[in-house]
């Protein structure tokens, strides 16, 4: 259709050029034509001498002559122009028979070609078809599933929440019943009640108030373990190497409160009196010897040899604020005035006890 229009267009621009040639010609033309002589003029000799008439005439005839001449050569031209102009028009109507063979041909191959391709694009449709009824099936199947585990989802989360509820009641419980019981002074508790205690929080450490409380209970859990110790140690016969491990130990007593602290004061002042204490009771047994030694001695003697033995070197405020300080002496000193009581005469192993610290 472009290449008939192109040349449509071309046979048109000729043909106007050559017209417009032809008409530019005839302009000329006409243009060089003297005016025609007014036949007056020509017709009334009594005008002008037969000189001027003859000469007039000539010159008409050599114009018509010339004239002549030019329309001949115009008519050939036209001739010439009406010749091109037709064998144009014959290849003007040439090509458009040819563009419009070939615009049906054309034609004809897109059909074809369109022929050709709906088979293929039916079956990428069906194909599609097919996918896209899958998916919405799969879909389907998603949303249910989707919608089942949402349900799921939202009923524990609710179940969630009651546990979580009943585990906080259950674990403020669990801390309410035995939190007094870490309060206690440590002579009040005892090791396995402790232990029992750690035993029924830790079923609950998932909950982050239980696991601070079972930590507190695992200090609490140490600290009576090292004042056990030292209760043992003050509570035992005299050794150094005890005592001093016992007393460095203090320093790894931590979080207790004022009656656990004046506890363990005391004991750590029971241990640092020990060996004071010890010196102080093997003084006495030893004063006490010495005035029974060769001698019937009674009961009688000694009322009046205690307040002299006492009297010196301190002994008295050391035998009340030492010696009786410490459990183990305080209890042994009880037994040694029970024995000598009983028998004045007598040296009992208590006696030997202490003096072979």
């Amino acid at each position: 259709m472009i290449v008939r229009n192109k040349y449509v267009v071309f046979a048109l621009l000729l043909v106007s050029s050559l017209i417009t040639n032809a008409q530019t010609r005839n302009s000329i033309s006409n243009d060089s034509v003297p005016p025609a002589i007014d036949g007056d003029s020509i017709r009334n000799p009594s005008a002008s001498s037969n000189s001027d008439y003859s000469k007039a005439y000539e010159i008409a005839l050599k114009r018509k002559e010339e004239l002549t001449n030019r329309k001949a050569i115009l008519n050939d031209s036209i001739k010439n122009w009406k010749k091109e102009l037709k064998k144009l028009e014959g290849l003007h109507g040439s090509i458009v028979k040819s563009n419009e063979k070939m615009e049906k041909k054309i034609d004809e191959v897109k059909i074809e070609e369109q022929k050709k391709g709906v088979p293929e694009l039916i079956k990428k449709r069906d194909k599609l078809l097919k996918t896209i009824i899958a998916e919405e099936k799969e879909k389907v199947i998603l949303e249910s599933q989707l919608h089942e585990i949402n349900s799921k989802l939202n009923a524990r989360n609710n179940q969630r929440e009651s546990l979580g509820k009943i585990k906080d009641n259950v674990s403020n419980q669990i801390i309410a019943e035995n939190k007094d019981y870490l309060e206690r002074s440590f002579s009040e508790m005892n090791l396995s009640e402790l232990r029992v205690i750690k035993s029924k929080c830790q079923k609950y450490t998932t909950d982050a108030k239980v696991n601070a409380f079972v930590a507190k209970v695992d200090n609490v859990i140490r600290n009576k373990e090292l004042y056990d110790n030292m209760v043992n140690v003050v509570n035992a016969s005299y050794k150094k190497f005890d005592v001093d491990r016992a007393l460095a130990s203090v320093t790894q007593i931590k979080g207790t409160n004022t009656q656990q602290q004046k506890e363990i004061i005391e004991l750590k002042t029971q241990m640092t009196l020990f060996p004071e204490g010890l010196a102080a009771f093997k003084e006495y047994i030893t004063k006490l010897n010495e005035m029974r030694n060769g001698v019937n001695y009674s009961i009688e003697y000694f009322q009046t040899d205690s307040k002299q033995i006492l009297s010196k070197n301190n002994l008295g405020n050391r035998v009340e604020n030492q010696l009786k300080r410490i459990p183990y002496l305080r209890k042994k000193f009880e037994e040694f005035m029970n024995a000598f009581k009983a028998a004045p005469n007598k040296h009992s192993n208590v006696e030997t006890e202490i003096l072979n610290q």
